[in-house]
């Protein structure tokens, strides 16, 4: 039998690294008061979706955004480390600035979904497997339920990486950015993506 989950998968708000432009990756940097807002401000965007869980990744951030986001809402919030973001290695902490520039090249020769700046780094396709991998166990255990995952901008950018192939490589995910997809037997189909 078919089933149909339909997954809202959320970026968190904004953190003062986010601000500063440095790589957060795994580093557990917490929302500042703009991300709060973010935060009820999403809350507010989906007031009209009936969730029945949240998941989250165990990041402060994604998940002070999922306390945030379902406030008033008699759900349960359960939490998972294989949602977390891209291991960005020894980069973690440092500017944007630096990785960016062999970005050009990367985006030019189609390498960017595989590319590490770093050995120590994640890819984007690394990022879409573990992901994928615990989205379709979320769905398996939440069949035709609708469900919000607080997560990352690169765990949000693999997605879209992999599901829409006209999506810009260069495109910046927003904090607060929404993707709605839809988890059947067959796969992971992109509904739509809202950016922030």
């Amino acid at each position: 039998m078919d089933t149909k989950t339909k997954i809202i998968l959320v970026r968190h708000g904004e953190t003062d690294w986010n601000l500063e432009g440095k790589m957060q990756g795994r580093t557990d940097i917490p929302l500042n008061e703009t991300g709060r807002n973010q935060a009820r401000l999403l809350q507010k965007k989906l007031v009209d979706i009936d969730f029945t869980i949240a998941y989250s990744s165990t990041l402060h951030r994604a998940i002070e955004t999922a306390q945030l986001a379902i406030q008033g809402r008699n759900i349960e919030l359960k939490y998972s480390d294989k949602l977390v973001e891209r291991d960005l290695g020894i980069l973690e902490g440092t500017s944007w600035d630096a990785y960016a520039k062999e970005l050009p090249y990367h985006l030019a020769h189609n390498t960017f979904i595989h590319y590490k700046h770093h050995p120590s780094m994640e890819s984007f396709a690394d990022v879409f497997t573990r992901v994928s991998k615990e989205i379709f166990k979320i769905a398996k255990e939440q069949p035709n339920e609708t469900v919000l995952i607080a997560s990352h901008g690169a765990v949000i950018k693999s997605f879209l990486l992999h599901l829409d192939e006209s999506f810009p490589k260069d495109k910046t995910i927003n904090n607060g950015a929404m993707l709605h997809c839809l988890v059947t037997n067959k796969g992971i189909d992109l509904q739509y993506f809202i950016n922030g």
